[in-house]
C-alpha cells in the first residue's frame, strides 16, 4: 500500500512539473487545432471520429512520452528514487502520468465533439466501445516507447527489441522460406509481436 501511495504522489509530481514546464500548452493548441480542423468542420459519424482521433492520440503520446522520459531523465529524478521509490515505481509513475495527460486530452476532444458537433449514431455504448482499444493502442504505443527509453534499457537491449518489432512488422516484405525458418526459430516472440500488431 506504501509502494502505490508513493508511486501516486510521485505520479501527482510528475503532472505538476510537467504543468509547469509549459509543455501542456503545446499539447492544448495541438487539439484545438486538430479539433478545428477535423472533427469541427463537417458533419461526424461514429468510425470517422475514432478514426480521426486514432491518428491524432498516438502522435500525441509519442511527444508526451518523450517529454516524460525528458523529465524523467533529470538529475533532481535520482533524488527522488534515493526517497524510497523503486525503479519500477519511477517508470510507472513517468507512464501513469504520461497516460493521463493523453486520457484527459481524448477527454476533451470527445466532450468538445459531443456537445459542439455529435457524431451521428454514437451512443454511450458506442463510445465505450471505441474508446476502450483507442485508450488500450495509445497505452501499448507509451510503454514501448518508455521501454525503448535510455531509462530501462542499455543500448544494445534496445536495438534486440527494436528488431524484433520491426520482425513483427516485417510480415509483408519477407516472404516464403525465410519466413518459415524465422517463424519456426522465433515462433512465440513473432506470434506476440503479430498480435500486439493486429491490435
Amino acid at each position: 500500500m506504501a509502494t502505490l501511495l508513493r508511486t501516486l504522489r510521485f505520479t501527482g509530481f510528475t503532472l505538476l512539473e510537467y504543468a509547469r514546464s509549459g509543455r501542456i500548452v503545446l499539447e492544448l493548441i495541438a487539439t484545438a487545432a486538430y479539433f478545428y480542423i477535423f472533427l469541427f468542420r463537417w458533419p461526424l459519424d461514429g468510425a470517422y471520429f475514432f478514426t480521426a482521433v486514432g491518428v491524432f492520440l498516438p502522435l500525441l503520446m509519442l511527444y508526451t512520452m518523450s517529454a516524460m522520459v525528458g523529465l524523467g531523465d533529470r538529475p533532481q529524478g535520482y533524488l527522488v528514487l534515493a526517497r524510497r521509490l523503486g525503479r519500477g515505481s519511477y517508470l510507472l509513475g513517468l507512464f501513469l502520468s504520461a497516460m493521463l495527460v493523453a486520457g484527459s486530452v481524448y477527454g476533451l476532444l470527445s466532450a468538445l465533439t459531443a456537445l459542439i458537433n455529435p457524431a451521428s449514431g454514437l451512443g454511450p455504448g458506442g463510445w465505450l466501445r471505441g474508446s476502450l482499444p483507442l485508450l488500450l493502442n495509445t497505452g501499448l504505443l507509451g510503454a514501448l516507447l518508455l521501454m525503448l527509453s535510455p531509462l530501462v534499457f542499455p543500448t544494445g537491449w534496445r536495438l534486440f527489441v527494436l528488431g524484433l518489432v520491426a520482425l513483427a512488422f516485417s510480415g509483408n516484405f519477407i516472404s516464403g522460406s525465410i519466413r518459415e525458418q524465422l517463424q519456426s526459430q522465433f515462433a512465440p516472440a513473432y506470434t506476440v509481436l503479430t498480435s500486439v500488431q493486429a491490435l
